[in-house]
């Protein structure tokens, strides 16, 4: 795998899955540098690139703390919402510890795969 941005998704999501503001907090904290912030727009074009190579699932979660599926027009209103949201946040831990807009990412069987042996050649 090529893409840093990509194997940094499939890192913060080795554990467990994750919710897209934490993995964007957490990316701002990590590779962006002090003059430059992560943008919504590249992660969220990584997390579709990882999810149509079936490597990443995507889950909204609901009011009710249940996860639903999510439509394409979905996935454009979720976009929206984080675009506006994100940039004016300051990516601290507080800040990102609730994701009010509610996507989700969970590693496949796939990505595990695909991170273990990308992590194994790493050593």
């Amino acid at each position: 795998m090529k893409n840093s941005t990509q194997m940094h998704i499939l890192d913060l999501l080795s554990n467990g899955p994750s919710s897209f503001m934490a993995i964007y907090g957490t990316l701002n904290r990590l590779v962006a540098s002090e003059t430059k912030q992560f943008m919504v727009s590249e992660l969220w074009k990584q997390m579709l690139v990882l999810s149509q190579k079936r490597l990443i699932r995507l889950k909204l979660m609901v009011p009710n703390g249940k996860f639903s599926s999510i439509s394409q027009l979905d996935l454009l209103h979720i976009q929206k919402a984080y675009e506006k949201k994100l940039p004016d946040m300051n990516c601290e831990v507080h800040e990102m510890s609730v994701d009010e807009i509610g996507l989700w990412l969970e590693m496949t069987p796939a990505g595990r795969s695909t991170w273990e042996g990308v992590t194994k050649i790493d050593l």
